[in-house]
């Protein structure tokens, strides 16, 4: 299944979630997988859209499931209840403490990058640099990787295997 298409791009591919951690707070990020028209082969590291924190809906108008309200003083109302939209976003769920999008992104400028048939082992560094090397499928994913980047330009070695981001 495919997450986008854009020009340029074809099929972008999740090959595994991880948990990151920061000084004051953790969040997850997916390691994907695309090949380019021209026969490159994009790696990323994304999170999901963040659309906001419960209590705090800065990005717009929220839609509650029909019944639902975050302001009643019911205590049998299930306070886990997620919101449906947010500023017309769908919502997918929860990351931690915030509530995420179906849409992923690229985490930071340097979660990029682009690799040519030949350059597995560039690949592979960028990836343990990153800190992918810390998830239980990374070796699996690496596989993955070796295939598409020593069949240059083939559509069949990239994602036939792994988790497809959903739209």
């Amino acid at each position: 299944m495919s997450y986008r298409r854009q020009e340029g791009m074809i099929d972008m591919v999740i090959l595994g979630p991880l948990e990151f951690h920061g000084a004051i707070d953790a969040w997850t990020e997916y390691l994907c997988i695309e090949r380019l028209t021209d026969g490159s082969l994009e790696l990323s590291s994304r999170s999901r859209e963040l659309l906001g924190y419960c209590g705090d809906w800065r990005l717009g108008e929220v839609v509650w499931p029909e019944g639902y309200s975050p302001d009643a003083d019911d205590p049998d109302q299930d306070v886990d209840v997620l919101p449906l939209t947010v500023a017309g976003k769908l919502v997918w769920g929860r990351d931690r403490d915030g509530v995420v999008g179906h849409k992923l992104f690229p985490h930071s400028n340097d979660a990029v990058a682009v690799f040519r048939r030949g350059q597995s082992r560039d690949a592979r560094v960028w990836l343990e640099d990153y800190g992918w090397s810390r998830a239980p499928s990374f070796e699996a994913a690496m596989e993955m990787i070796n295939a598409a980047l020593s069949t240059g330009g083939s559509r069949r070695n990239v994602g036939r295997t792994g988790n497809a981001a959903g739209r």
